[in-house]
Protein backbone atom coordinates (compact mmCIF):
# COMPACT_ATOMS: atom_id res chain seq x y z
CA UNK A 1 0.00 0.00 0.00
CA UNK A 2 2.65 2.17 0.49
CA UNK A 3 4.95 1.66 -2.06
CA UNK A 4 1.80 1.97 -4.39
CA UNK A 5 0.47 5.40 -2.61
CA UNK A 6 4.14 6.76 -2.75
CA UNK A 7 4.98 5.51 -6.41
CA UNK A 8 1.36 5.70 -8.36
CA UNK A 9 1.18 9.24 -8.53
CA UNK A 10 4.51 10.08 -10.11
CA UNK A 11 3.60 7.17 -12.59
CA UNK A 12 0.20 9.17 -13.48
CA UNK A 13 2.26 12.36 -13.85
CA UNK A 14 4.88 10.79 -15.95
CA UNK A 15 2.08 9.34 -18.11
CA UNK A 16 -0.15 12.26 -18.48
CA UNK A 17 3.19 13.81 -19.34
CA UNK A 18 3.97 11.57 -22.01
CA UNK A 19 0.58 11.84 -23.41
CA UNK A 20 0.24 15.21 -23.62
CA UNK A 21 3.77 15.50 -25.36
CA UNK A 22 2.64 12.60 -27.74
CA UNK A 23 -0.47 14.98 -28.42
CA UNK A 24 1.37 17.99 -28.99
CA UNK A 25 4.02 16.82 -31.19
CA UNK A 26 1.33 15.17 -33.43
CA UNK A 27 -0.36 18.57 -33.40
CA UNK A 28 2.72 20.29 -34.28
CA UNK A 29 3.54 17.55 -36.99
CA UNK A 30 0.32 17.85 -38.48
CA UNK A 31 1.00 21.88 -38.64
CA UNK A 32 4.69 21.34 -40.07
CA UNK A 33 6.08 22.92 -37.05
CA UNK A 34 8.50 20.41 -36.08
CA UNK A 35 10.69 21.04 -39.23
CA UNK A 36 14.04 22.49 -38.22
CA UNK A 37 13.62 22.06 -34.32
CA UNK A 38 15.71 19.49 -32.62
CA UNK A 39 14.22 16.76 -30.38
CA UNK A 40 15.62 18.47 -27.64
CA UNK A 41 13.97 21.81 -28.02
CA UNK A 42 10.43 19.70 -28.13
CA UNK A 43 11.27 18.00 -25.39
CA UNK A 44 12.44 21.06 -23.40
CA UNK A 45 8.89 23.06 -24.37
CA UNK A 46 6.56 19.40 -23.47
CA UNK A 47 8.43 19.70 -20.34
CA UNK A 48 7.24 23.35 -19.45
CA UNK A 49 4.30 22.78 -20.96
CA UNK A 50 3.60 19.88 -18.54
CA UNK A 51 5.15 21.66 -15.85
CA UNK A 52 1.86 23.11 -14.45
CA UNK A 53 0.13 19.85 -14.40
CA UNK A 54 3.21 18.22 -12.24
CA UNK A 55 3.52 21.25 -9.56
CA UNK A 56 -0.57 20.70 -8.99
CA UNK A 57 -0.19 17.33 -8.52
CA UNK A 58 2.81 17.16 -6.14
CA UNK A 59 0.81 20.25 -4.25
CA UNK A 60 -2.46 18.35 -4.05
CA UNK A 61 -1.02 14.83 -3.03
CA UNK A 62 2.00 15.81 -1.14
CA UNK A 63 0.51 16.21 2.45
CA UNK A 64 -1.25 13.04 2.37
CA UNK A 65 1.62 10.97 0.47
CA UNK A 66 3.87 12.31 3.11
CA UNK A 67 1.63 11.34 6.12
CA UNK A 68 1.36 7.63 4.63
CA UNK A 69 5.47 7.20 4.36
CA UNK A 70 5.82 8.87 7.97
CA UNK A 71 3.13 6.76 9.56
CA UNK A 72 5.26 3.75 8.70
CA UNK A 73 7.50 4.71 11.95
CA UNK A 74 4.40 4.99 14.36
CA UNK A 75 3.85 2.11 17.03
CA UNK A 76 1.33 1.84 19.71
CA UNK A 77 2.90 -0.02 22.98
CA UNK A 78 0.35 -2.73 24.63
CA UNK A 79 0.56 -4.44 27.84
CA UNK A 80 1.16 -7.95 26.41
CA UNK A 81 1.79 -9.96 29.44
CA UNK A 82 0.06 -8.40 32.98
CA UNK A 83 2.18 -10.27 35.31
CA UNK A 84 5.45 -9.94 33.52
CA UNK A 85 4.70 -5.91 32.16
CA UNK A 86 5.86 -7.26 28.99
CA UNK A 87 4.73 -5.16 25.83
CA UNK A 88 4.53 -5.25 22.53
CA UNK A 89 4.59 -2.53 19.66
CA UNK A 90 1.71 -2.72 16.35
CA UNK A 91 2.03 -0.26 13.71
CA UNK A 92 -0.34 2.77 14.13
CA UNK A 93 -1.42 2.07 10.43
CA UNK A 94 -2.20 -1.97 10.79
CA UNK A 95 -2.17 -3.34 14.11
CA UNK A 96 -1.60 -6.93 12.44
CA UNK A 97 2.15 -6.12 11.47
CA UNK A 98 4.19 -6.21 14.91
CA UNK A 99 7.16 -3.33 15.22
CA UNK A 100 10.69 -4.13 16.20
CA UNK A 101 10.25 -7.25 13.38
CA UNK A 102 12.08 -7.80 9.97
CA UNK A 103 8.54 -7.17 8.36
CA UNK A 104 8.59 -3.73 9.70
CA UNK A 105 12.08 -3.01 9.18
CA UNK A 106 11.43 -3.18 5.48
CA UNK A 107 8.85 -1.28 5.78
CA UNK A 108 10.83 1.06 7.54
CA UNK A 109 13.57 0.85 5.05
CA UNK A 110 10.67 1.23 2.10
CA UNK A 111 9.57 4.70 3.44
CA UNK A 112 13.14 5.57 3.98
CA UNK A 113 13.31 5.34 0.66
CA UNK A 114 10.52 7.12 -0.72
CA UNK A 115 10.91 9.70 1.25
CA UNK A 116 13.50 11.43 -1.13
CA UNK A 117 10.48 11.23 -3.74
CA UNK A 118 7.63 13.25 -1.53
CA UNK A 119 8.98 14.59 1.85
CA UNK A 120 12.23 16.08 1.10
CA UNK A 121 11.83 15.97 -3.25
CA UNK A 122 8.66 17.96 -3.77
CA UNK A 123 9.87 21.18 -1.48
CA UNK A 124 13.65 20.76 -3.07
CA UNK A 125 12.12 20.77 -6.98
CA UNK A 126 9.91 23.51 -5.61
CA UNK A 127 12.84 25.44 -4.29
CA UNK A 128 15.20 24.63 -7.14
CA UNK A 129 13.03 25.74 -9.99
CA UNK A 130 12.11 28.96 -8.24
CA UNK A 131 15.95 30.00 -7.88
CA UNK A 132 16.56 28.65 -11.27
CA UNK A 133 13.64 32.00 -12.44
CA UNK A 134 14.26 34.30 -9.16
CA UNK A 135 15.94 37.15 -11.05
CA UNK A 136 13.21 37.07 -13.99
CA UNK A 137 10.37 36.71 -11.04
CA UNK A 138 11.40 39.41 -8.99
CA UNK A 139 12.33 41.93 -12.26
CA UNK A 140 9.06 41.34 -13.41
CA UNK A 141 9.74 39.23 -16.69
CA UNK A 142 7.01 36.90 -17.75
CA UNK A 143 9.54 34.00 -19.44
CA UNK A 144 8.03 30.76 -20.54
CA UNK A 145 9.40 28.85 -18.12
CA UNK A 146 8.51 31.85 -15.24
CA UNK A 147 5.15 31.70 -16.40
CA UNK A 148 5.29 27.41 -16.24
CA UNK A 149 6.44 28.42 -12.40
CA UNK A 150 3.72 30.64 -11.92
CA UNK A 151 1.93 28.55 -9.45
CA UNK A 152 4.16 28.84 -6.86
CA UNK A 153 4.91 32.43 -6.66
CA UNK A 154 2.23 34.06 -7.85
CA UNK A 155 0.24 34.93 -4.56
CA UNK A 156 3.75 36.40 -2.99
CA UNK A 157 5.15 39.78 -3.69
CA UNK A 158 8.34 39.00 -6.11
CA UNK A 159 11.10 39.48 -3.66
CA UNK A 160 8.92 36.47 -1.34
CA UNK A 161 8.55 34.36 -4.45
CA UNK A 162 10.63 31.82 -2.15
CA UNK A 163 7.81 32.01 0.25
CA UNK A 164 5.92 28.61 -1.18
CA UNK A 165 8.82 26.46 -0.14
CA UNK A 166 8.81 27.76 3.56
CA UNK A 167 4.74 27.12 3.68
CA UNK A 168 5.35 23.43 2.17
CA UNK A 169 7.97 22.83 5.13
CA UNK A 170 5.34 24.34 7.28
CA UNK A 171 2.46 22.24 6.56
CA UNK A 172 4.48 18.91 5.90
CA UNK A 173 6.35 19.53 10.17
CA UNK A 174 2.36 20.02 11.32
CA UNK A 175 1.16 16.89 9.20
CA UNK A 176 4.54 14.69 9.34
CA UNK A 177 7.59 15.60 10.81
CA UNK A 178 6.18 16.47 14.27
CA UNK A 179 4.59 12.44 14.83
CA UNK A 180 8.53 11.47 14.56
CA UNK A 181 8.82 13.09 18.25
CA UNK A 182 8.37 10.37 20.51
CA UNK A 183 4.93 10.38 21.36
CA UNK A 184 5.43 10.29 25.30
CA UNK A 185 6.99 13.78 24.52
CA UNK A 186 3.51 15.30 23.74
CA UNK A 187 4.24 18.76 25.15
CA UNK A 188 7.51 18.73 22.98
CA UNK A 189 5.26 17.63 19.91
CA UNK A 190 2.61 20.75 20.74
CA UNK A 191 5.54 23.55 21.31
CA UNK A 192 7.04 22.27 17.61
CA UNK A 193 3.83 22.70 16.42
CA UNK A 194 2.85 26.49 17.88
CA UNK A 195 6.29 27.59 17.11
CA UNK A 196 6.00 26.47 12.99
CA UNK A 197 2.32 27.51 13.06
Amino acid sequence: QLIGAAVAPWGVIGLAAVAWTIRNAAVAHAKGQLRGTGASVFLVSALRRVLPLVLYATFLLLPAVSALIFSSFLCDAFVYDDATGETRSFLQADYSLECSTPAHQRLKNWAFGLSPLWPVGVPVLYLVLLLAHQRAIRAGRTTKWVASTRFLWADYRPEASLWEVLEVLRKLTLTCFVLLIDERLEEARALVALLVS
